[in-house]
């Protein structure tokens, strides 16, 4: 696969050992914006792309950003965890909560200091993460975007500044974790094609004349004969 872009992902190393003219992936930047005024994208999104946007996940305290990987037909939530100057990326319970007990900023109900209830309470929200981590496929967001990547990040109740991105750049969200350099070059590689080989069927709309003489009948099919005296 030979890759054409302005920028360079972690896997375009691979380029060298699996280099393939036959297939071009021509990674385009794009981003559609949500308008919350007007309720519509920004250029408007090519038709109803399904659930893209992460399932639910608990508030917290610490400063965290919720999104979606778009990669090779599944849905991959994340979240983006800020320290200072520097962000870790998580994409599963183990490490989002191995990192929540290491910086010891676990969630604690509000003045409670029964360890009982706390622990409870805790368990609730593991629960609730572990659910929010879960990948799902959705094939049908790629077709209508025609792409084999995309991401999308929610803003305030799913709508103030989301932007959905096609062909974002994966490093920035640490997709390394995931898919190292060579699995996520060979996962595009056949994507594109597999899925992403033939554009998506047009519906043809065949008048009701046409649609007759196609099935067998002409104009006189359905008229009454008369009858013979």
């Amino acid at each position: 696969m030979r890759i054409i872009s302005k920028f360079k992902d972690y896997y375009d190393c691979i380029q060298r050992y699996a280099f393939d003219d036959d297939t071009v992936y021509v990674r385009n930047e794009k981003e559609y914006y949500f308008n919350p005024q007007e309720r519509k994208w920004t250029p408007e999104l090519p038709g109803h792309l399904g659930l893209i946007s992460p399932p639910y996940a608990p508030r917290s305290h610490i400063s965290l950003e919720k999104f979606t990987i778009g990669f090779c037909g599944t849905i991959y939530p994340g979240v983006k965890i800020w320290k200072n100057d520097s962000s870790q990326c998580h994409y599963c319970l183990e490490s989002f909560w191995e990192y929540l007990e290491d910086n010891k900023i676990l969630p604690k109900p509000w003045k409670c200091n029964s360890k009982k209830r706390i622990k409870t309470h805790q368990n609730r929200i593991k629960a609730e993460w572990d659910f929010y981590f879960k990948p799902w496929k959705n094939e049908k967001a790629f077709l209508k975007l025609r792409t084999p990547v995309f991401s999308f990040k929610v803003g305030i109740r799913y709508t103030t500044d989301s932007i959905c991105t096609v062909n974002p750049l994966l490093n920035e969200y640490e997709f390394f974790k995931i898919f190292n350099p060579y699995s996520a070059y060979q996962e595009i590689d056949m994507f594109l094609n597999s899925i992403l080989t033939s554009p998506e069927p047009e519906m043809i709309e065949i008048s009701n004349e046409n649609l007759l003489k196609k099935k067998g009948f002409d104009e006189k099919s359905f008229r009454k004969q008369k009858k013979r005296s």
